[in-house]
């Protein structure tokens, strides 16, 4: 079944509705390439399928009403879906708090060597842009990938204040995204990654 197909059939609501999410929910062209996305970003076998479930729901509630725009660009949608469900998840989930940290990602129980390699290498890229940005603002950054409210970042770096703590994770942000902006290889990694 095409995305067109999968599309109109969650449209359509009935057979064709349940049809469709039955597809969506088993096709390993994209199921597992999310799971893949979620492993390496370090949950278990178990809670990467649960989300996998959260996220097919999801997308079929944003198809319904609407929110979602089809343009054939399907799967790039699900994985960027499927990580601002895993930020929210890690959240609300303690065992995860640690999960970013980019020396603790394992990729090693991905099923795909691609996935793997691919993933180092953004992982790389991910580290050095951090590094260039300097020690504060990859630990802002940092703890903030990790769910950490402003206080709390701002008790772990010993800034003054949640506001200046606001204003330094804005000012990092900037400076990582004209770092990505500037840097060819890394923003192409990205765009693969998305799409």
């Amino acid at each position: 079944m095409d995305q067109d197909k999968i599309i109109d059939g969650i449209l359509a609501k009935g057979s064709s509705f349940e049809k469709s999410i039955s597809y969506l929910y088993t096709a390993p062209e994209i199921r597992n390439q999310v799971i893949a996305l979620l492993k390496s970003k370090g949950l278990k076998s178990n809670d990467s399928e649960t989300l996998w479930t959260d996220i097919v729901v999801k997308f079929s509630s944003l198809v319904v009403s609407g929110k979602y725009k089809h343009q054939g660009k399907m799967v790039g949608f699900i994985k960027n879906l499927a990580g601002y469900m895993f930020l929210n998840y890690i959240r609300g989930n303690k065992k995860y708090t640690n999960v970013l940290s980019l020396d603790q990602i394992d990729v090693e129980d991905s099923t795909d060597i691609n996935v793997r390699i691919y993933n180092n290498e953004l992982k790389e890229l991910f580290s050095n842009a951090l590094s260039q940005l300097g020690e504060k603002c990859k630990s802002v950054l940092t703890l903030w990938s990790r769910g950490y409210k402003m206080n709390e970042i701002m008790n772990e770096v010993k800034i003054i204040s949640p506001e200046a703590t606001r204003k330094q994770k804005h000012s990092c942000m900037k400076k990582l995204l004209s770092y990505v902006d500037d840097n060819v290889e890394f923003k192409n990694m990205l765009t693969q990654f998305v799409n």
